[in-house]
């Protein structure tokens, strides 16, 4: 959003009057608060000297990405609209890379949300530079490489001299710049900045390149204003999350006897306490070992037992049943659907006959005739490919991730016919090229078979869940028929017709609008060439989004970065968000803008009916409700007749009744 602001008015001799009869700071001696970040010495980073502000840091910042510690001398602040001004009188001249100017964020910590303007010292070159870190994420490979964007002013070279301001109208901010405090150029316009946390620290920060090394830079006209709301503002109480409360679950645990392969310790089936047995749908099948470590909301104790064999710390008995009520909140989305877990220590080898057991367990005399899908990590990930391997007539899809094709390299024609959608980091290595190499080849004799990268991502889980989530329940809607019934016999999964899908065209996938085309509509060198094999028009959308390399376009609420919730951090990024069925509800997001510029909303495939959107930012729209279920909603922006897609993100619209 392109604020109408006359500046030279705005912050004018009218203004200034106004400000000191409201007892506003104007400029001076303004309170802040200095901390060297990631620190725990003592030492003094920050103080006034008569009218200028002398702040020390150290901190590394060579890559974008990068923004560890620092000295910050900061005003804390949860006013709606406020505007922070300062000016780099003298220059930081010590460590490597200093780096100097404006800061806010949405904490003190070496990872937050943050957005910055600043001089910038280069190897090559040095200037004035934007930087926003849209999301709350750890600097790896698969963290804070893909939540930021920055920008240079390739044109401001002097160290110092520079005005610099930041402006905010929840929860939207504008940057700007001036050689003379009076003619003032807005940094970034084509770009709308928004953080949703409403309290922030907004001040100064600098770091000097080396974690070793202090440096030190001088500030002056410092001024701090928190201007008045409209009636009608935005505030933060519009973005709310639905959260429903989690009903409990009932784990049915034994301790299994295995054949071959991971030598079976231990195996439970996990299912909504409300669920008969003979209403589940279809078996959510993890595979190995280190799944069984993430069943709850948190990391479960498991102690060990007889023959090292394990069990939860809360269950009294080594085979036993227990309640658990503090599930992750994607185990909703298995409630909603009718789908039951089914995990623990045992290898696809062993899942006829662990299965079998929980039956007798259990008493459920379906559970051996039911469907599954089936997905794991690394080592896991090459059993849940295994897994359909071993019994293609029961696996509706398979997604082994972050791993090559261990267990996938048959000719058979009924595994090649299991949808596989293979999900990997792309710097995962031998991962990569064997995946890469090897659904190729299977690709050329008919397998059902796709390939996902996340980008800049090594071996890590990462954003798996955006895709595999929504791609399992559209799988099992296509190939489970809804009067199966399972106490009669195994249920008969629906066949898949290769000409009915669509192809995601890997030459494509390194931009923000990957190409994906109706199988029927290309020749055969396309369809048996580099390309993924998606099962219909909704998963190649899915697919299309999730591979987006680095999409501008992000929608902050309601979404899902990674490792952060709106209501708080979540641990392991695997969580899905939720919004009320039926009830129209807020989206925020950031991205280009410009009157070049249209983004669209989309949930699936269908186009969501704008009610209101704020002004002429197309980032703050409320959007009329959905049906209950899980939907993927994306946005796509057109700049200058070019498309772009951003990331999927998988809500939950439930029922206030369910």
């Amino acid at each position: 959003m392109v604020q109408s602001l006359n500046l030279e008015v705005r912050f004018g001799a009218l203004l200034l009057v106004a400000l000191v009869a409201a007892g506003c700071a104007v400029a001076g001696q303004v309170e802040l608060t200095a901390e060297l970040l990631d620190d725990e010495t003592d030492e003094p980073v920050g103080r006034w000297d008569d009218d200028r502000y002398i702040l020390s840091g150290r901190g590394r910042g060579a890559l974008p990405h990068e923004e560890v510690g620092g000295g910050f001398a900061y005003i804390t602040t949860d006013a709606l609209n406020f505007t922070f001004t300062a000016r780099i009188a003298e220059p930081a001249e010590e460590g490597p890379y200093p780096r100097y100017g404006l800061s806010v964020r949405t904490g003190t910590g070496a990872y937050d949300r943050t957005l910055l303007l600043r001089y910038a010292v280069y190897d090559q070159f040095q200037c004035v530079q934007w930087y926003y870190r849209h999301g709350a994420a750890r600097s790896t490979a698969h963290g804070a490489n893909r939540t930021y964007r920055h920008g240079l002013l390739e044109d401001m070279t002097e160290p110092a001299g520079h005005w610099l301001r930041v402006v905010r109208e929840y929860p939207v901010y504008r940057l700007y710049i001036s050689t003379d405090g009076e003619n003032w150029r807005e940094v970034a316009e084509d770009y709308c900045f928004t953080l949703m946390a409403r309290e922030v620290s907004v001040g100064l920060l600098i770091t000097s390149g080396d974690p070793e090394r202090m440096t030190s830079a001088v500030f002056d006209n410092i001024s701090f204003v928190e201007e008045p709301a409209e009636p009608d503002a935005i505030t933060e109480e519009l973005y709310r999350e639905y959260c429903p409360e989690m009903e409990a679950w009932r784990m049915y645990l034994i301790q299994a006897d295995g054949r071959r392969g991971e030598a079976a310790e231990c195996a439970f089936i996990l299912k909504p306490k409300s669920l008969a047995f003979e209403d589940i749908r279809a078996l959510y099948y993890s595979a190995g070992s280190k799944e069984v470590m993430h069943t709850g909301r948190r990391m479960m104790r498991w102690d060990s037992g007889p023959d090292g064999r394990r069990k939860p710390s809360e269950m009294d008995e080594w085979d036993g049943v227990m309640e658990i009520d503090d599930l992750r909140s994607w185990y909703h989305i298995l409630a909603h659907n009718k789908i039951a877990r089914v995990g623990g220590v045992f290898g696809p080898d062993d899942y006829e006959s662990i299965i079998r057991q929980l039956a007798e367990k259990t008493g459920a005399e379906n559970l051996p005739n039911l469907p599954f899908v089936v997905t794991g990590a690394s080592f896991a990930g090459g059993m849940s490919a295994r897994a359909a391997r071993l019994m293609p007539e029961k696996t509706v899809a398979s997604a082994p991730s972050i791993i090559g094709m261990a267990g996938a390299d048959t000719d058979r024609e009924d595994v090649l016919a299991v949808p596989h959608l293979h999900v990997i980091g792309s710097r995962d290595g031998g991962h990569l090229d064997d995946v890469q190499r090897r659904d190729s080849e299977l690709r050329r004799k008919g397998a059902l078979w796709a390939q996902a990268p996340m980008w800049w991502v090594e071996h890590r889980w990462s954003r798996t869940d955006q895709i595999v989530v929504p791609y399992f329940l559209r799988l099992i809607e296509m190939r489970v028929p809804e009067d199966a019934d399972a106490s009669a016999g195994p249920v008969r999964l629906g066949q898949l017709d290769e000409s009915d899908g669509f192809l995601g065209l890997h030459d494509t996938w390194d931009g923000n609008w990957p190409e994906v085309v109706p199988f029927a509509e290309v020749d055969e060198q396309q369809r048996r060439g580099n390309a993924s094999w998606l099962p219909d028009e909704f998963t190649a959308r899915l697919w299309q989004s999730f591979v987006a390399q680095w999409p501008r376009t992000v929608i902050h609420f309601p979404r899902f970065d990674g490792n952060e919730g709106f209501a708080g951090p979540r641990p392991e990024g695997r969580e899905i968000h939720f919004m009320a069925a039926d009830e129209p509800f807020e989206l925020l997001a950031a991205g280009p803008i410009g009157d070049d510029v249209t983004v669209e909303y989309y949930a699936g495939l269908e186009k969501l009916e704008v009610l209101n959107r704020h002004r002429d930012n197309p980032y703050i729209v409320r959007l009329r409700g959905l049906s209950p279920g899980l939907h993927v909603i994306y946005a796509i922006t057109t700049v200058d007749g070019e498309r772009e897609i951003s990331w999927p993100q998988p809500i939950l619209f439930q029922g206030r009744d369910e």
